[in-house]
């Protein structure tokens, strides 16, 4: 008698700790899922915050290619105003020798691609 009852007692401390086990195996899987959760969610954070930042980079960058191959136009263009306002004229119209011309449009040329040169480094090395 004394036996079953020690056998009783034995079973069901037995099955009170596998249910005890069982019940923190169940809760560190909670946690743990809880944790790739939110590491998951972080990483997305993360990517989401470099591509927004990337994007915006990028913006800045296409706008001030803009902005410095606009002053070239306009530095251009002021530039043969000056010339044309004291070229001699020629049927009413001011005569601008070829060479100054064609210097005019090689330092614009040469402008531009200093922009456009400005702008590769910059993508490059992401300054």
């Amino acid at each position: 008698m004394i036996a079953k009852i020690g056998f009783v007692i034995l079973v069901l401390f037995s099955c009170g700790t596998l249910f005890l086990l069982d019940y923190y195996l169940k809760q560190d899987q909670e946690e743990n899922s809880k944790q790739l959760h939110y590491f998951v969610q972080q990483t997305r954070d993360v990517a989401k915050a470099k591509s927004t930042a990337k994007e915006k980079f990028e913006m800045q960058i296409m706008t001030d290619l803009a902005h410095c191959q606009d002053n070239a136009q306009q530095t251009y263009n002021k530039y043969i105003s000056l010339i044309q306002r004291v070229a001699p004229n020629k049927n009413g119209k001011p005569a601008i020798p070829m060479d100054i011309q064609y210097e005019a449009t090689s330092l614009q040329a040469y402008t531009k691609a200093e922009c456009t040169r400005t702008y590769d480094t910059r993508m490059n090395e992401g300054i």
